[in-house]
């Protein structure tokens, strides 16, 4: 990753991300907070992932499994609404 990446990165995700964790356990909804962090992590992980340079050779054909990233994206999306859910019940 570049430097300029970096800082990017870093005061439009990761400050903003923080600040507002911070906040909101600040008025108590810190597992609300951990949740968040945890989906960001998950986010960021991803992202990292994808934007790998993939290695050119035989695998670099279509997927075998197109379903695998909507689901992915789906049980995120699940998850962040149960977390609201729960947190809206607090």
């Amino acid at each position: 990753m570049r430097r300029d990446e970096a800082l990017t990165a870093l005061f439009v995700y990761v400050l903003p991300l923080l600040l507002v964790s911070v906040g909101l356990a600040a008025v108590g909804l810190g597992g609300l907070a951990l949740a968040l962090l945890g989906v960001e992590a998950v986010v960021a992980t991803a992202t990292v992932l994808a934007k790998r340079p993939r290695p050119a050779g035989p695998g670099t054909g279509p997927s075998r499994r197109p379903w695998l990233v909507p689901l992915a994206m789906v049980a995120v999306l699940g998850a962040v609404t149960g977390v609201a859910a729960l947190a809206a019940g607090h």
